[in-house]
């Protein structure tokens, strides 16, 4: 029963997010510039209107940018524990094509690797319909190029399995197992970023400045995972042996843990 201390010629009513971000754009334009971007908030009572409004100004030619910072669950890392989860769980096929779609396991795989026929997996779905991933990769008779292509497949998931290691494996451990060959696996993939200069101010640049935050979301996710994965390790014998979970569950674990938090804006950064 608050009576709250607002005129109604204050008020606004539009019909969509988009008429709202017009809205708030034609508010900005009667300030005529009083304010600088950072002296400007927007609050927003559901949180789903932010990538349209962020967007809306963005092609306006204001920078904007959440308040409590960039979602940690949108970065390459919560994305790649997702997805390997994802398909451990199920080891299907589907599953494997969008894992091995991911830059960064794409790169160290590609390394390691004299070719890596990855976009021969979805010619192989349309003229084999696999469900699951094939133990063997049988190409059809008479026919080289699916001969070749088996080949590939066959030497990309053999790759993945080396990399992945005991993750790989099918059986059922505690968290704490599980966590060494989690932090393994990121190390691996990681070790090569070049993560130096993050607290400068994001460039004018939008390309430089795009790639300045994803080494930020890769640093911060990287940090808060090395955290909850010694966290698990610390966990008593008498909690964590009594609790034997698959490799899907673990890096599940780690990517809810870490999807949680948010990246703060960067440093002199002036958005509103």
């Amino acid at each position: 029963h608050r009576e709250l201390p607002l005129d109604p010629a204050h008020w606004w009513v539009e019909d969509d997010p988009a008429g709202q971000a017009e809205r708030v754009l034609s508010l900005l334009a009667a300030h005529g510039g009083e304010h600088s971007a950072s002296e400007i908030t927007i609050g927003l009572p559901d949180e789903q209107l932010e990538p349209v409004l962020v967007a809306r100004l963005a092609g306006a030619g204001v920078a904007a940018r959440a308040a409590q910072g960039a979602r940690l669950s949108v970065g390459a890392v919560c994305q790649l524990l997702s997805a390997l989860a994802d398909h451990l769980r199920g080891r299907g096929f589907d599953s494997l094509a969008a894992l091995l779609r991911h830059p960064d396991l794409e790169a160290s795989l590609a390394a390691a690797a004299e070719r890596l026929p990855a976009e021969w997996l979805d010619e192989w779905s349309a003229e084999h319909l696999p469900g699951r991933v094939p133990t063997q990769w049988l190409p059809m008779p008479d026919d080289e190029r699916d001969r070749r292509r088996a080949e590939g497949l066959r030497e990309l998931c053999e790759g993945l399995h080396t990399l992945l290691g005991d993750l790989a494996a099918t059986d059922r451990r505690s968290l704490a197992a599980w966590a060494p060959h989690v932090r393994a696996l990121l190390s691996t993939l990681y070790e090569g970023w070049d993560l130096t200069a993050l607290d400068r101010p994001a460039p004018d640049n939008a390309a430089d400045a795009e790639r300045l935050l994803e080494r930020r979301l890769v640093h911060r996710a990287l940090e808060l995972a090395g955290k909850t994965l010694a966290e698990l390790e610390s966990l008593p014998s008498s909690l964590g042996d009594g609790w034997p979970v698959a490799a899907s569950d673990a890096l599940r674990w780690v990517a809810d843990e870490v999807s949680r938090e948010f990246l703060p804006g960067a440093y002199g950064e002036d958005a509103v």
